[in-house]
């Protein structure tokens, strides 16, 4: 995880990119924003690090494995190398961002670049170089004092909270695609991908993070898909598998996929099930068919907010169960009407 404790804005110019369908497509900045006011670049300071907050680090990467390839690197790149070359490479890369706004959904917005000093990561603290891009202000109402009394005006503008999208690169490993923190509030449609993809072209280093992230991912689509088309299981059995295979991650150091099998699935059917489902899952989604790493404490955290333990009941009723699962039992009764058994010492 990036730390910005000690980080210094060195840095800053803005530069306004369209997209295919405006008039005017890019407003280029042929000088620096003025940072000579302490105030001023503290809270600059503040409005362009408060929001990443991003576990995952990324790395950049190409279609060919050549990161010469990758225009956002290389401008990146001559940044970091030479300092004079900040306001002309800003510019690239706002051009570079402007090819890849094609899409008549893609809106418009001000890009912030940023260079900071004195960020930390791994013990050690490097420069690093971040690109913020708003996408929607914020209307709201200033006061001014004048002769006759205070008057109010509206404006616009934005807050940390409201930045759409962000990157922050850090000047390490260069040869490995730089390290790298994404962020981009849109949502999951192919208009609203090109910025990581696309602009950016990263992706995930394949570390103790990802490698937790991607397994528990797997673990709950094996549980949610792959397990009801096998198996005769019900919701609440489906809940206690993912309660297993969360209550691992939690205590569990490392994760070793033997163990895992033995703790977590225990069925002998349902380990041979898994792991033909880990094999298939792995190769559709070219990923590594891992056996053993470090368990991340941060990814579990992250991830098992999606692991849901609730049964649902019709309408009428919301189940939790986060416990033993020997408690509830599933039976029909003579009408037909399907029912759950709850069994419990003390009620709340």
């Amino acid at each position: 995880m990036f730390n910005f404790q000690n980080s210094i804005l060195e840095k800053l110019i803005v530069h306004r990119v369209g997209n295919a369908e405006e008039t005017h497509l890019i407003k280029l900045s042929r000088a620096e924003i003025d940072l000579s006011d302490a105030y001023f670049k503290s809270v600059l300071l503040h409005f362009f690090t408060k929001g990443l907050v991003q576990e995952e680090i990324h790395h950049f990467t190409s279609t060919n494995g050549d990161l010469k390839l990758n225009p956002v690197y290389t401008f990146v790149k001559e940044i970091f190398a030479e300092q004079t070359a900040f306001q002309f490479q800003t510019i690239q890369i706002a051009n570079a961002l402007l090819q890849q706004s094609t899409h008549s959904k893609i809106k418009g917005g001000d890009l912030f670049i940023v260079q900071l000093s004195n960020i930390g990561f791994e013990g050690k603290e490097f420069q690093g170089l971040g690109l913020f891009k708003t996408e929607t202000k914020l209307e709201f109402v200033k006061t001014q004092e004048m002769k006759t009394g205070i008057e109010i005006a509206m404006d616009e503008g934005f807050i940390p909270e409201k930045i759409d999208k962000a990157c922050f690169v850090l000047d390490t490993q260069e040869a490995d695609g730089y390290r790298v923190i994404v962020y981009d509030k849109s949502n999951q449609s192919s208009e609203a991908k090109y910025w990581k993809n696309q602009f950016l072209n990263i992706e995930p280093v394949k570390d103790n993070y990802h490698h937790t992230v991607q397994l528990m991912d797997l673990t709950k689509a094996f549980v949610q898909h792959q397990l009801p088309k096998e198996f005769e299981v019900s919701k609440a059995e489906q809940i206690d598998l993912l309660n297993r295979s969360v209550s691992f991650f939690k205590t569990e150091e490392t994760f070793n996929k033997t163990h895992f099998e033995q703790e977590v699935l225990q069925d002998s059917s349902l380990i041979d099930s898994f792991r033909g489902f880990n094999h298939q899952y792995a190769k559709e989604l070219d990923l590594q068919d891992l056996s053993e790493f470090e368990i991340s404490g941060s990814a579990v955290k992250k991830q098992a907010r999606t692991f849901k333990s609730i049964l649902k009941l019709d309408k009428n009723f919301h189940v939790y169960i986060h416990g033993n699962r020997e408690l509830i039992e599933k039976g029909v009764d003579p009408d037909g009407r399907k029912f759950y058994k709850i069994y419990f010492n003390e009620e709340n």
